[in-house]
């Protein structure tokens, strides 16, 4: 039978450069965050430690699964990231360990990571929690597997100290991305969703961005929304349309709150139609 860690340490794939990013939905009042810090650093001082943000939706995988997804492109090879969004921990669902595109993956198995696996050839591992005094590990608590397993797992991956095969067996599924896919209805008619609203009240959907805005509409809160390269081309207070710096499109409002103002949330239906 072929050992999956010798196929790892043959593999060009992963490899870490020190950069350890972490998502998550802990928000920065309460040592969460620190505290996974801080297993980082015990065991790969070097690491890098970038927040991607801890300002999540609580208990919403789906919005974990787009910024990961998104992000990760923007992250050079080597990079470790973890992503915890996990109302299930201490539950029978599953830890990843994940390698694609040079980068390496670390979360629970909610549809968190599924994005990024669906997009990628990857290499999957289930973590054995059962193993972990392997890595000078004691049992994880019930309720904080981003502390106990993922941060100090992040750091050894990042250290160059093991492979993800070494983590776990090797899984051939997992639970896919809870990001709804936009649906086609017709020529030139696309049906879909909010996905997600940003600080500023910006309503990230589904939808593809169409390859001309000047020809294109947005319904959306019973309103038919104009398609505009960019926020410049639309005045202050006007409720408009655009792709944006993620690749999907957005529904605003120029200087002011789409979702405050369209009373706008995830789930809301959108549609794109096309001239």
């Amino acid at each position: 039978m072929t050992d999956p860690a010798a196929i790892a340490r043959e593999s060009p794939g992963f490899r870490g450069c020190g950069i350890v990013t972490l998502l998550t939905d802990f928000g920065l009042r309460d040592p969460f965050v620190g505290l996974m810090k801080v297993q980082v650093h015990a065991r790969c001082p070097g690491a890098r430690i970038v927040d991607l943000t801890h300002e999540l939706p609580a208990f919403q995988p789906a919005a974990a699964a787009f910024w990961l997804e998104r992000a990760r492109h923007w992250c050079p090879a080597g990079t470790v990231h973890v992503a915890v969004v996990d109302p299930g921990v201490g539950t029978e669902r599953s830890l990843l360990a994940a390698e694609a595109a040079g980068q390496a993956f670390l979360g629970p198995d909610n549809g968190l990571l599924g994005a990024v696996l669906a997009s990628e050839s990857s290499r999957v591992c289930s973590i054995d929690l059962d193993s972990l005094g392997r890595f000078g590990l004691g049992a994880p608590s019930a309720t904080f597997h981003g502390r106990d397993v993922l941060a100090p797992l992040a750091a050894e991956l990042a250290a160059g100290r093991v492979h993800v095969a070494d983590l776990g067996p090797t899984v051939a599924t997992w639970t896919p991305s809870p990001l709804p896919p936009a649906r086609p209805r017709g020529v030139g008619r696309w049906e879909g969703e909010i996905l997600l609203v940003d600080r500023y009240g910006n309503a990230f959907t589904n939808l593809p961005p169409p390859p001309h805005p000047g020809a294109a509409a947005v319904l959306v809160a019973g309103r038919r929304l104009p398609v505009v390269r960019t926020y410049g081309e639309a005045p202050a207070g006007a409720a408009v349309a655009l792709a944006n710096s993620f690749g999907v499109l957005e529904v605003a409002v120029v200087k002011g709150d789409a979702a405050a103002e369209l009373g706008l949330r995830a789930g809301d239906p959108v549609v794109l139609e096309r001239a």
